[in-house]
């Protein structure tokens, strides 16, 4: 399915790049970088964002699920209005 450019806000791509799990007994935390890309907003506004999520992480039926979450914007980089499409 093709989007048109202003729709591609409905779909925000992030990519994680490292993460730090410290777990012991049925609890842990775990500490992700990612960046986000914005794009498609029509309004000149798009932008990439550099995140750190703090998850707090717990052992429920024998499965790993986050308990708490902290998200925090390290760097934000607007774009030009712009987007160079590139093809295969």
């Amino acid at each position: 399915m093709l989007l048109k450019r202003a729709d591609y806000h409905l779909f925000p791509h992030y990519v994680a790049v490292e993460e730090k799990i410290e777990a012991g007994g049925d609890s842990g935390h775990c500490v992700t970088y990612g960046i986000a890309y914005h794009l498609g907003s029509g309004t000149g506004g798009d932008f990439v964002i550099g995140v750190r999520y703090r998850d707090d992480v717990v052992r429920a039926d024998g499965r790993w699920v986050i308990s708490g979450r902290v998200v925090e914007g390290i760097w934000r980089q607007p774009l030009g209005s712009e987007v160079t499409e590139l093809s295969a």
